[in-house]
């Protein structure tokens, strides 16, 4: 059982390229984690509930953190994927302006973790 951690632009302007990576990777004993925002989270939501994989969803708590609930989420998905799961991947679908999906890339990278960056083609 794979674990994956979606993160990716809302405004990532390629759907169907989001749709199809999943499509290619995920398996129905696979789960896919993601913050739950329009665009990439829920295009992959999507397509891992139709491959009959588990979904999680870990909304930012804006409530609690204000303008930083965004990068706090990602920080706390990242966390629960390393502490939890194994094997696990992350997935970023990044439009090279997201300073969320930004921020999320440098953390899997200064950790040396595994994980592809999809770029619009």
């Amino acid at each position: 059982m794979m674990w994956y951690l979606v993160s990716g632009s809302r405004d990532f302007p390629d759907e169907s390229l989001v749709r199809e990576t999943i499509r290619r990777v995920v398996q129905s004993t696979d789960t896919l984690l993601h913050g739950g925002a329009r665009g990439v989270d829920t295009w992959c939501a999507e397509e891992a509930k139709q491959c009959g994989a588990t979904v999680l969803h870990r909304p930012a708590r804006w409530e609690t953190y204000g303008r930083s609930a965004g990068m706090q989420r990602n920080t706390d998905m990242l966390k629960e994927v390393v502490e939890q799961a194994d094997p696990y991947h992350v997935f970023l679908f990044w439009d090279g302006q997201s300073r969320g999906t930004a921020h999320m890339l440098l953390m899997v990278r200064k950790r040396k973790l595994p994980h592809t960056l999809i770029l619009p083609e």
